[in-house]
């Protein structure tokens, strides 16, 4: 099926010492919820802030400590970023997971739970 999407990030690479984006892409469809993850340090708000990354979207809250950034544009579709994966389980349709400054998975949150399952 195809989608409009409201982001869109494609080959994003930033370096600094000792740590860098490798090569970030993926999308956010208009109207969906994207839960961006990934421990403390793994890249979440490099990739948000970046310069690279060409959007046009308001910043809407950030919560506990940056524990949670949370950003929505005109078409109703949320990027959350956290580390916190209990809140975006709740709400999120979409789902992309980065470790380490690369993305590991991305897709339909429902799919990824599907297929590579949940360990508690």
């Amino acid at each position: 099926m195809d989608y409009e999407n409201a982001i869109e990030i494609r080959n994003l690479t930033k370096r600094y010492d000792g740590f860098a984006l490798d090569n970030i892409s993926f999308d956010v469809p208009k109207g969906s919820i994207m839960g961006y993850i990934g421990q403390n340090g793994a890249g979440k708000t490099t990739t948000i802030f970046s310069k690279g990354m060409k959007m046009k979207l308001q910043i809407a809250a950030g919560l506990s400590h940056k524990a949670k950034l949370l950003i929505m544009d005109e078409d109703n579709s949320i990027l959350m970023s956290s580390h916190i994966t209990s809140d975006l389980e709740k709400i999120a349709d979409r789902v992309t997971f980065i470790d380490k400054g690369k993305i590991l998975l991305t897709g339909v949150k429902d799919e990824l739970l599907d297929n590579h399952g949940v360990v508690k």
